[in-house]
């Protein structure tokens, strides 16, 4: 499961006092996606995060180190996830 990434969907909903109606739309997602994210009966992948970092305002890197890390977690690997946007040049 993504602990770290559906936990942190859930606050920031709660957060900014969104319904999950409106939220799951901003999302680009059903109601019923969003409530089975919040509630852990879904995961969700890199490339669904990176799309939600881009519908609301959670910055792209926390999102995706939440994803990773979840990853790793699964896989029973102890390793901590810092990511960085990468200088152009």
């Amino acid at each position: 499961m993504n602990y770290r990434l559906n936990k942190l969907i859930l606050g920031h909903r709660k957060e900014i006092g969104e319904k999950q109606s409106s939220y799951a739309q901003k999302l680009g997602i059903s109601k019923q996606d969003l409530c089975d994210i919040e509630r852990f009966r879904k995961n969700v992948g890199l490339k669904r995060a990176v799309q939600f970092s881009q519908n609301i305002n959670i910055p792209m890197e926390k999102i995706l180190e939440c994803v990773i890390s979840d990853m790793l977690d699964r896989e029973g690997l102890e390793f901590s996830v810092k990511v960085d946007k990468k200088e152009n040049g």
